[in-house]
């Protein structure tokens, strides 16, 4: 245990999925996460069972200016980042609109 003590992570897509288990297993290990997603309720979750800190950043990715905001909140509060998880993603549906799909 504690083999990330030290360490600050960004972590996009953070809400659920392989976000929210990479999260949860980087605070097990002692690191510092800055839980990035759309959904601010969702993260609280993961705040919730996370065993370590987070620091709870609503964002979306797509949005330059809310990323730089990421970055200074997560600098502003832990003095560094060590490690940018970019785990968000957007479906095709969204990228591409309804019915619109790359093939």
């Amino acid at each position: 245990m504690g083999i990330l003590r030290g360490y600050v992570f960004i972590i996009t897509g953070a809400s659920r999925g392989l976000g929210r288990e990479l999260a949860l297993h980087v605070t097990r290990e002692g690191g510092k996460v800055s839980l990035v997603a759309r959904n601010e309720n969702q993260l609280r979750d993961v705040a919730r069972f996370a065993e370590g800190e987070t620091l709870i950043a609503s964002a979306d990715v797509v949005s330059e200016e809310d990323v730089r905001e990421v970055v200074s909140r997560t600098i502003d509060e832990y003095g560094k980042i060590d490690v940018l998880i970019n785990n968000a993603a957007i479906g095709q549906r969204s990228l591409y609109g309804e019915g619109n799909r790359i093939n």
